[in-house]
């Protein structure tokens, strides 16, 4: 899996499956037997946002500080629009110092073109110049940031807020 969380771009309209199972992660396992429970999300970018009940994210007012929390696994889709040359500055951090929330946040554009990221062991930040009018989408979960890491294991509360 890369940075991108998953993330593709559908080469064609119509109806996608996902299939979900357990696989121990190491090069040459067949390990297939985990069980348990698992959550599922889907961010849909662009377009128009659906926020699972009791979960976090939808629409971000300008200097508005948004809480939310992340579980395992977890990412939360916040939006805005922008007029195209706008500055944005977005900046996330965790809210107990002692959570193993890594805040990672990624821009998307109106068009679906990621076009900012940020990660970090306690915030991130993001910085751009909005290529184009539009809502974009804001993607928040966690990861350990380091190179060829899978690892999104990180939970825990944080703010995020939009300048």
């Amino acid at each position: 899996m890369d940075r991108n969380f998953g993330a593709v771009t559908a080469p064609e309209t119509g109806t996608y499956t996902v299939i979900v199972g357990s696989w121990d992660g190491s090069a040459s396992s067949t390990s297939y037997a985990g069980t348990g429970t698992y959550v599922l999300s889907l961010v849909k970018a662009p377009g128009s946002i659906v926020i699972s009940a009791g979960d976090e994210g939808g629409p971000m007012g300008n200097g508005t500080t948004h809480t939310g929390a992340i579980g395992v696994g977890d990412i939360d889709p916040w939006t805005f629009t922008a007029t195209q040359g706008d500055a944005i500055a977005l900046s996330i951090g965790k809210v107990v110092p002692t959570a193993t929330l890594w805040p990672w946040i990624r821009l998307v554009s109106p068009s679906g073109v990621t076009v900012g990221q940020g990660f970090g062991l306690n915030a991130a930040h993001i910085t751009v110049t909005a290529t184009a009018t539009g809502t974009y989408t804001v993607i928040v979960g966690s990861w350990d940031g380091s190179a060829g890491s899978t690892s999104y294991a990180g939970s825990g509360s944080y703010t995020l807020i939009r300048q």
